[in-house]
């Protein structure tokens, strides 16, 4: 009874692993393809590379507005291949961290990781000589990774951990103000849908094998324009 239950659940894990295989190459070919129709939209136009940094935490923490928490936008830094028309446009953002909590009756030990990335293109409508409008579309890829190890006084360790993976995108609508030449501020308004696979593991250790628990889920995430982005143009 044991081994068929293990047999499906591994034959469900490959599927679902090849499902996400190819929203991978779906995701590939979406790139590939805004950025070819961004080139074809800007060759008669001057091209420039915008690298944007979110100074959101930043400009709350001068301020003393508790910046910690304020913004919910997962992406740090922005680039930007583009013109007055149009640009190609990509942003990232990852974080590591690890820690140890010692309690009354063990030891727990945390490892934690996430990755974001986003890339798309956007078309521009300049309103005056300082504002721009600007809307498109993205497609997004999310990774989080959760590991606890518990290690009781006497009782050996319990392990869990959690894996998600998601793809997905969305519209995007955004406004920048050009401080000067080089130098400019947005801020944007998107809409994304992802679809996540999350895969929980939990090992209790005393020799049995861990016990596994896959799961398939979507979820729909408008983000408001909080956050602020320092665009330098070169």
């Amino acid at each position: 009874m044991y081994k068929k239950t293990a047999k499906f659940v591994v034959l469900d894990f490959e599927t679902k692993s090849i499902r996400m295989k190819r929203l991978n190459f779906v995701f590939l070919i979406f790139l590939l393809s805004v950025s070819l129709f961004g080139q074809e939209k800007e060759k008669k136009s001057k091209r420039n590379t915008e690298v944007g940094l979110n100074i959101t935490n930043t400009l709350a923490g001068f301020f003393n507005s508790g910046g910690s928490g304020l913004s919910k936008d997962p992406y740090l830094f922005s680039l930007k291949f583009g013109s007055s028309k149009g640009a190609a446009r990509f942003a990232t953002n990852f974080n590591t961290q690890s820690r140890s909590e010692f309690l009354i009756n063990g030891t727990r030990n945390i490892e934690e990781s996430a990755f974001f990335v986003r890339g798309g293109y956007e078309f521009r409508k300049p309103i005056d000589k300082r504002f721009t409008i600007y809307y498109g579309i993205d497609g997004t890829v999310e990774y989080q990774f959760e590991k606890v190890d518990f290690s009781s006084f006497g009782s050996g360790s319990i392990i869990t951990e959690n894996n998600t993976f998601g793809v997905g995108g969305g519209p995007v609508l955004g406004i920048q103000f050009q401080l000067m030449k080089r130098i400019a501020l947005t801020t944007e308004a998107s809409i994304y849908g992802v679809v996540n696979n999350r895969k929980e593991s939990l090992d209790e250790g005393r020799g049995s094998p861990p016990v596994d628990n896959n799961s398939t889920g979507f979820k729909i995430a408008p983000l408001i324009p909080s956050s602020l982005y320092l665009i330098m143009i070169f």
